[in-house]
């Protein structure tokens, strides 16, 4: 299964893993967020987007307090309140970013009773860097200006350096 991945500079930064190559294989567990949501009676299936967003219809497999697992073929998670009243076997539908997990499962969401192995090994295919300038929307406030979106193609982060630290990369991978 091939997948576009997003992960941020400060992942690498904060020392959890180290920069990624074109070529490696690196396992890691996903990490979701819904941008939007709602109930479904289909089954499992994941189709892209764009980049690293997914449309996504999937069950619930894990639900706790703090986190929550979706199985849409892969397992992901978030460490976050799941939505009021969402239990185990519900049916999930929505767009979801899909991200390398930054520490919470390997560190945490691992160990707890019940949760789910969610950890796959990935081949790298490619890698993409963000480029799209930034523009301030309010006084020393600024986000990426989405009418000029632009990535470039790189053999491997350099995560303390691409885009002055602050660098957004696509991971193509391969699921192994």
């Amino acid at each position: 299964m091939a997948m576009i991945i997003g992960m941020d500079s400060w992942i690498i930064q904060d020392g959890n893993y180290s920069d990624f190559r074109v070529g490696e294989i690196r396992e890691f567990a996903l990490e979701f967020y819904p941008i939007s949501l709602g109930n479904i009676e289909s089954k499992n299936a994941i189709t892209p987007q764009k980049g690293d967003l997914y449309e996504i219809n999937g069950k619930v497999d894990y639900v706790d307090n703090d986190s929550w697992v979706i199985d849409f073929g892969l397992k992901a998670f978030q460490e976050s309140s799941p939505p009021e009243g969402i239990k185990i076997g519900d049916k999930v539908s929505g767009v979801f970013y899909l991200g390398v997990d930054p520490f919470f499962y390997f560190e945490r969401l691992k160990d707890k009773d019940g949760f789910p192995d969610i950890t796959y090994k990935w081949q790298i295919e490619k890698i993409e860097m963000e480029t799209t300038p930034f523009i301030e929307t309010a006084p020393r406030t600024f986000e990426r200006d989405k009418t000029k979106e632009s990535y470039i193609e790189i053999t491997e982060t350099n995560a303390w350096e691409d885009f002055e630290g602050s660098a957004c990369y696509l991971l193509y991978c391969k699921k192994l």
